[in-house]
């Protein structure tokens, strides 16, 4: 084989259009320097916007907890109404066996014939309202009364979520709602005949205990404070 052979003119014709497309060629790659400061560019739009993302997530946060804050003692408040218009009849002679209110400034309890916490059993149930306040707590509690022993039935001191199944095995159905504060007054019908015409009565007629005795109290006044927001109160003609 001769090495020394001449290239033909062919392909002396390829190598040069080749090295040609070369060196005129404006599509080349990118140089380090160039994909680094991209990358970082890249990088900090990313954290700019994660940083407004996270501002306006934080934001809508706290405009949901503070309307669960205000629409919780509202739903409170609105369901011991309720409850307070199914209060049992002293007229009615059936009735007149379970007939229960007592109330003090911490703790409501009453027997009404509705019971929102779905007993399914329909029927009457004593509910109960309880403030406590060194727990930041309210507690509510529903029984299905059967007969007129249940009305002996009370509910413990100190209650937890996690005492709420086995409170459920002794038939009290429970809830609880974390508010700063809450607490009642009653005005008796004695005392609503002193009240001005407008029918809000002085801090002087209200009083900070009720016991039934024959006739419920003229009106029931629930004051209460959210986590946050200002204080609440709701007034109950009977």
């Amino acid at each position: 084989m001769n090495l020394f052979c001449p290239i033909s003119s062919s392909r002396l014709g390829r190598e040069r259009n080749r090295s040609s497309c070369l060196e005129n060629c404006s599509c080349r790659g990118f140089t380090l320097l160039e994909l680094l400061v991209s990358i970082t560019l890249m990088a900090v739009v990313v954290t700019v916007a994660a940083m407004v993302f996270r501002t306006g997530l934080v934001a809508f946060e706290r405009r949901v907890d503070t309307n669960r804050d205000r629409l919780s003692p509202i739903a409170l408040g609105q369901l011991l109404g309720t409850q307070l218009n199914g209060l049992l009849s002293p007229e009615d002679a059936e009735l007149k066996r379970y007939l229960h209110f007592d109330g003090r400034i911490r703790e409501l309890g009453f027997v009404t014939d509705v019971t929102p916490l779905g007993t399914g059993k329909g029927g009457m149930a004593m509910a109960i309202y309880r403030f406590e306040p060194d727990r930041k707590l309210v507690v509510y509690a529903q029984k299905v009364i059967t007969r007129p022993d249940d009305l002996k039935a009370r509910l413990p001191e100190g209650l937890t979520r996690d005492d709420a199944e086995k409170m459920m095995e002794q038939g009290w159905i429970c809830d609880f709602l974390p508010v700063a504060w809450g607490r009642f007054s009653y005005l008796s019908r004695a005392e609503e005949a002193t009240v001005n015409p407008s029918g809000f009565s002085s801090s002087r007629h209200k009083a900070d205990r009720f016991r039934f005795r024959g006739q419920y109290p003229a009106s029931v006044t629930l004051e209460i404070k959210p986590l946050k927001g200002e204080v609440m109160t709701f007034r109950y003609y009977l």
